[in-house]
């Protein structure tokens, strides 16, 4: 290891001896994986692909400049567990290779996102008879006879700390799943409230002493966790290895739910992903996961892709978290993810725009990560600006992936507060430019204009406009001498006249020239412009099937709000204090909603400012509550307190049923624990206090050689 140190380009050489070292021991090829093409690739992740529309999803992709399509399981299975082909693929095995066989022929890469180690409580795992190797978090001995029809369930030990998150609170008795909704912490002991037979199990007679189970229900309670002591994990992996090797090679496959494994945390964690990982052949070059210990860096090649935030928070969520992060993976050659992007469609109260798109991209270029975006075809249709920004992706990944972004650029783009774009010129030449937001009067949000200064031309200025949602047609004072418009940069567009002003119409991305004025004069003119709405027919994408986007009108935003997610990491926050121990559980309220209990532990990182730190080293990754994941599921749940509950098709109402998520809950849940919390989600990753969190990303997930590397480049 000594020899790197000395080396011009430490990294490459690390990676060598790393690759030599991977293959004397027969490790997966995490260091020549991380040289491969397909390591720096952005993704389109497809939702509900089929051999029908495949095609779209691929033109799409293309006219993005995606080199990757991803797609989950929930494409073509029931779920997760014995993943059970779905009816949108009747032939199994053949559908699901036509569509994969499509994508590659398109010169483009497949990935596809897994759950591994947990079931749907839909599985045959689960019901109607749930199977003995799914994980018991607490085990009880039943104190009595009890009937089918009792709805007490009296036990000998105390459940004091059992959990009474909604969805969560199930027991195992024999073959019988049962929900409680309370239970006693004084003599009797007993579980309440008890819904016998749940999950379409059969309610039957149990004698005393037998054997009463807490199961470990997800945090997204569309799930129970495997044991990973026993083989029901190599029984997944043998059925996620049939259907990826019969319809592979694939270049990527996302771990998701890496973090759902129980004690200990640092050996389940990498164990459970090599169990899967160890089958496929040939091995993914692209592993992605939110969760990883020392193990992992073998397989899991690129890490935390962040669940959504709405497009309203999405560039201050990038600011605040894949931006802090991005830098502290790289010290083990790792790269983050920036995404998953969702809310693309106009199908929500609002929707992505290129401003913002362009901002998380510009962000993820600085650090030469990837993105990725997660879209429906209707959603593609149903965007005003589909358009321009697939345009905008294509411009930033052709650029990224051909090595036109310099050094310089690079740490231009790191200026969290400052934005971007990026011009092509006529010829192609690339051209990054600090833009500054402008106000244009009476728009409102119809249209986003910034104005840039330009290098070779530094007496002029010039205003970039989008269009956020229909066409429209701003109309200027008269300045035809002094102004000019393009589309795209360097081609003249004739500006119009209109009761005396200058018009020029607005629907994909415009720029403005103002001949020898400031940005103040141009402000100005701006504000003494104003915005008319371009009426004309109902335009249709150019995708088949697609349907009038001018017909969609916006329903209540049924994700939850950024305030939700902030509560989310500060509860993760407030557990993350018990360093050193296992975080105690307490029994919440009804009407608390907290995370559950993460472990916190201490250990050792080297940071090359200030060498060795002790450090808490085990943080869980910010994830939100099972009713977002349910709504991208299409199991919508109710929007903010006091909006009306979308419309759902009978399929996802008995979805609903059966996973006991009912469709009166509401997103705004008080969140108890991060109100206690001292920590707030700003406060940690504020710039003056993001410096003790940084080996909650790095020494839980590095590499130990990569310690040792660390210090030896701090000492030198």
């Amino acid at each position: 290891m000594a020899v790197l140190f000395g080396c011009q380009n430490p990294k490459e050489s690390f990676l060598d001896v790393m690759a030599v070292v991977e293959r004397d021991f027969g490790l997966p090829r995490g260091a020549e994986y991380r040289k491969r093409p397909a390591y720096r690739y952005s993704y389109l992740w497809a939702r509900r692909p089929t051999p029908e529309n495949i095609g779209q999803y691929i033109r799409w992709a293309k006219r993005g400049g995606f080199r990757m399509i991803l797609f989950s399981y929930t494409a073509f299975s029931k779920g997760a567990g014995h993943f059970e082909w779905n009816a949108n693929y009747p032939n199994g095995t053949a559908d699901l290779k036509e569509v994969t066989q499509a994508i590659r022929e398109a010169g483009l890469a497949v990935g596809l996102h897994i759950h591994y180690n947990k079931a749907h409580k839909h599985d045959p795992y689960v019901t109607p008879t749930p199977d003995e190797r799914l994980h018991k978090v607490r085990q009880f001995t039943l104190a009595a006879d009890i009937d089918d029809r009792n709805d007490a369930l009296p036990v000998r030990q105390n459940p004091s700390g059992c959990t009474m998150d909604e969805g969560r609170r199930l027991l195992k008795v024999g073959h019988e799943l049962v929900e409680y909704e309370r239970y006693t912490t004084e003599r009797p002991y007993r579980f309440l409230g008890c819904q016998r037979g749940a999950l379409e199990t059969l309610a039957a007679t149990h004698k005393a002493g037998a054997e009463v189970a807490l199961l470990d229900v997800d945090t997204w309670p569309a799930f129970i966790r495997f044991d990973q002591n026993t083989d029901i994990q190599d029984e997944t992996a043998e059925r996620l290895a049939e259907i990826i090797n019969g319809t592979g090679p694939y270049e990527m496959i996302y771990f998701d739910g890496a973090e759902d494994v129980h004690t200990p945390f640092w050996y389940h964690c990498a164990n459970a992903q090599w169990r899967v990982y160890r089958r496929i052949a040939p091995s993914p070059p692209v592993g992605e996961a939110a969760a990883n210990t020392h193990f992992s860096w073998h397989m899991i090649t690129r890490s935390n892709a962040y669940d959504s935030v709405g497009p309203a928070e999405m560039k201050e969520f990038c600011r605040r978290a894949p931006c802090r992060f991005a830098p502290v993976r790289a010290l083990d050659f790792s790269r983050i993810e920036f995404g998953w992007l969702h809310g693309f469609g106009r199908s929500r109260s609002s929707y992505i725009t290129p401003d913002t798109l362009e901002y998380v991209i510009s962000r993820a270029a600085a650090w030469d990560c990837p993105f990725s975006m997660s879209v429906t075809l209707k959603e593609l249709n149903t965007n005003p600006r589909t358009e321009s920004c697939f345009e905008l992706i294509k411009t930033w990944e052709d650029a990224r992936l051909s090595g036109k972004l310099t050094d310089a650029w690079r740490e231009q783009l790191r200026n969290l507060d400052q934005e971007h774009h990026l011009l092509v010129s006529g010829s192609g030449r690339y051209e990054l430019v600090t833009i500054h937001a402008l106000p244009v009067a009476g728009s409102s949000d119809a249209i986003k204009a910034y104005w840039f200064h330009r290098k070779d031309k530094p007496a002029h200025t010039y205003v970039l406009l989008w269009a956020t949602g229909d066409d429209v047609e701003l109309r200027m004072p008269l300045v035809p001498d002094r102004v000019a418009a393009m589309r795209p940069f360097g081609r003249l567009v004739e500006l119009g006249l209109t009761d005396g002003r200058s018009t020029v119409p607005v629907s994909e991305r415009m720029y403005l020239t103002f001949a020898g004025m400031r940005p103040d004069e141009v402000a100005k003119l701006l504000q003494r412009a104003s915005v008319a709405l371009i009426k004309r027919a109902a335009k249709t994408r150019p995708v088949p099937g697609g349907p009038n986007s001018a017909s969609i009108a916006a329903r209540p935003e049924c994700g939850p709000s950024f305030e939700r997610l902030i509560q989310k990491l500060d509860q993760y926050a407030h557990h993350g204090k018990g360093v050193g121990r296992q975080t105690k559980s307490v029994q919440p309220t009804p009407k608390t909603r907290c995370c559950r209990p993460a472990a916190a532990k201490v250990g050792i990182f080297h940071r090359l400012d200030s060498g060795p730190v002790r450090a808490v080293t085990s943080f869980p990754k910010p994830r939100l509550s099972h009713r977002h994941h349910a709504s991208q599921r299409g199991i919508r749940g109710a929007c903010a307190r006091g909006a009306p509950i979308p419309r759902i098709n009978p399929k996802a109402a008995e979805r609903k049923r059966r996973m006991g998520i009912l469709a009166r809950q509401s997103w705004a849940r008080p969140a108890t624990a991060a109100r206690a919390a001292n920590l707030t989600f700003r406060d940690v990753y504020d710039a003056q206090a993001i410096a003790p969190f940084v080996p909650l990303m790095t020494d839980r997930n590095i590499h130990p050689a990569l310690s040792v590397y660390n210090a030896g480049v701090k000492k030198v």
